[in-house]
């Protein structure tokens, strides 16, 4: 559960192996998530530092603003298609997806670890983005 300010996880232990009962152990099976086109351009150019570098779990997300001028879109479309996945995806169980007094980029960050962590974004979807230069790049849209 979750308040404001804290994340709460409850773990639980049988009383006895899970050899005992017959089951095996539990694998973490991310929730599917279907994109619409513009919503995987969306999400790759979101995560495109760390599809980049996969290793640097610590990067920072480039800002909603400055996605949106990279796509061309505006901010309000940006913003409307991000709470739309974010809504969509916290409806069929995906955890993080609301605001809830949280900050913004905690949603994003989420969003982002799920796609990654779930195999449903990936490297060879950086060539979506190869119609949209990166800011300070030669061909940059401007504002």
């Amino acid at each position: 559960w979750e308040t404001a300010d804290l994340n709460f996880e409850l773990c639980a232990r049988l009383p006895m192996a899970t050899a005992d009962l017959g089951l095996s152990t539990a694998t973490y099976e991310p929730i599917a998530v279907p994109l619409t086109p513009e919503q995987r351009l969306l999400v790759v150019a979101l995560a495109e530092g760390r599809l980049r570098r996969p290793d640097d779990r610590v990067h920072q997300l480039p800002g909603n603003r400055e996605l949106a001028r990279r796509l061309g879109w505006t901010d309000a479309k940006f913003n409307r298609k991000l709470d739309h996945l974010c809504r969509r995806l916290d409806r069929i169980g995906v955890s993080g997806m609301r605001r809830d007094g949280r900050r913004a980029t905690d949603r994003r960050h989420h969003l982002v670890d799920h796609l990654l962590s779930g195999g449903f974004i990936g490297p060879d979807d950086l060539a979506l983005l190869d119609d949209y230069p990166a800011p300070g790049r030669e061909g940059d849209i401007d504002g």
